[in-house]
């Protein structure tokens, strides 16, 4: 082999080390992190509004985030929220990391692969000499398409992934701004009806349905020998229903705004049994909040 040739050969075997962990799998995979991290972010955020609207109705009127920190119960789901963040913008730093280095390590191949070109060309045709030049070429052309398909990925990541972590104070800010609104604004209703909307909403909507029948089968329990523990299942029943309806209620609104959006979309019947869904969960739980207000009822006569 020419000393030219084994020189590459050599640069090429102390650059595998560096390339091992820059394979397409891996960077799929920490896109994968990436929308993990994502959707443990809004289940926090969920549990952050929850919380923030159980601090009003418990009297805290803060208009600032140390004001409403006096609430253990928003100041807890903030801290665990903020984790959850600082978790996904690390596993966000972890890709852009990664992307740096597969095109620091792209341009060491392109300059290998220019060399090895001009190695073949040299070599005699079907000479020995040309079969390993065409050989490590290949080599390299495979390691240059693995790097090229890692700084792909970065470009496959959706807005929310990729800004969340950014603008999560600005998340903050509106969330409490907005706390005790009882509408969504007309402009933003069209936006319920996105994949990751109603993949999100779909998902609350269900958490909430969950917590308000567990509300009832307890309550229930409780109504013959624990008055007070079943009126307190009541209120947080009640309370659970209150979201729920807000939420389905902003999704009635925005399945009249867009009623021909709908009908035009491709999924536009899976679109409206899901739509349906959300309003047979919010008739049934309506309907137990009330049956578990009789049950109580009758308990403290």
């Amino acid at each position: 082999m020419p000393k030219g040739l084994d020189k590459i050969e050599g640069d090429f075997k102390k650059l595998l080390p560096k390339l091992k962990p820059l394979t397409k799998a891996d960077a799929l995979k920490q896109l994968k992190s990436i929308t993990l991290a994502l959707n443990t972010c809004w289940d926090r955020e969920d549990d952050l509004r929850a919380a923030l609207a159980a601090a009003r109705e418990n009297g805290h009127a803060g208009k600032s985030v140390s004001e409403l920190d006096k609430d253990r119960g928003f100041k807890s789901a903030r801290v665990l929220w903020e984790k959850a963040v600082a978790a996904q913008k690390k596993e966000l730093t972890a890709l852009a990391q990664m992307t740096v280095a597969a095109k620091s390590a792209q341009k060491d191949i392109d300059s290998l692969a220019k060399l090895t070109e001009k190695e073949a060309k040299a070599a005699a045709k079907g000479s020995a000499d040309k079969k390993a030049a065409e050989a490590l070429a290949a080599r390299l052309g495979a390691a240059g398409k693995e790097l090229a398909s890692v700084v792909k990925c970065e470009g496959k990541l959706k807005p929310a992934e990729k800004f969340y972590a950014l603008q999560y104070k600005k998340i903050l800010d509106k969330m409490i701004k907005d706390a005790g609104k009882e509408a969504t604004a007309e402009a933003d209703l069209p936006k319920l009806l996105d994949a990751a909307q109603l993949k999100r909403n779909g998902a609350r909507i269900k958490k909430l349905l969950g917590e308000i029948l567990a509300a009832h089968k307890k309550g229930s329990a409780l109504a013959e020998t624990d008055a007070r523990g079943a009126e307190g299942q009541l209120k947080t029943g009640a309370r659970k229903l209150k979201d729920l309806k807000k939420l389905v209620g902003d999704y009635q609104k925005a399945r009249k705004k867009c009623v021909k959006d709908i009908k035009a979309a491709d999924n536009s019947k899976t679109l409206t049994d899901l739509l349906d869904g959300f309003d047979k969960s919010l008739k049934l739980a309506d309907l137990k909040i009330r049956e578990l207000a009789s049950t109580v009822e009758k308990s403290t006569a």
